[in-house]
């Protein structure tokens, strides 16, 4: 009865802190029921532990969304900061070289390359709205090298960013 109650107790835990519906996983009553018909304590753990590993599995598949959002509002918040896996993997609770992987797969672009398009859209948001030179845009926005910025920023614009800053997109401001 007190591993039942503990099944129990965890189940709703999961569903409200996950906000997860736990869809497809056996039910609290089926649970119950096969808990009270399981004769030994080592068919009960090992039946505990399946449905544990299935809640683990729900919520990972959850989580990684969730924490790729929360590390993608991260750095649209610290855009102007360092931003290295290895930095950021400890603090959202990940190693970096899973964090990469997972990264790629929830955002479709590695975690550089959205760092990268964040800093740029940054970037034409800069020339667009402000007086600010090039290089320290560039220097804003966490790079040391403003040849390396106008190097990306061609890449990701086909501009330069000053011919940006010029064109109608950039409003043609021509600072």
């Amino acid at each position: 009865m007190f591993l039942t109650g503990v099944y129990i107790s965890v189940r709703q835990d999961i569903a409200h802190i996950y906000h997860n519906d736990l869809t497809g996983l056996s039910s609290e009553s089926h649970a119950t029921t096969m808990l009270g018909t399981i004769a030994t304590l080592r068919e009960t753990l090992d039946f505990l532990d399946r449905q544990f590993e299935s809640f683990a599995n729900a919520v990972h598949t959850n989580a990684g969304d969730d924490t790729i959002q929360r590390i993608q509002q991260y750095i649209r918040a610290n855009c102007g900061k360092t931003l290295k896996l290895e930095e950021i993997g400890p603090l959202f609770g990940y190693n970096s070289s899973y964090l990469g992987k997972l990264f790629r797969a929830k955002a479709d672009c590695s975690f550089n390359e959205y760092v990268d398009r964040v800093r740029i859209d940054e970037a034409k948001r800069l020339l667009e709205n402000s007086s600010m030179k090039v290089y320290e845009i560039a220097q804003r926005l966490g790079y040391r090298d403003v040849d390396y910025f106008h190097k990306k920023f061609r890449k990701y614009v086909g501009l330069t960013p000053n011919e940006y800053r010029r064109s109608p997109g950039g409003k043609g401001q021509g600072w």
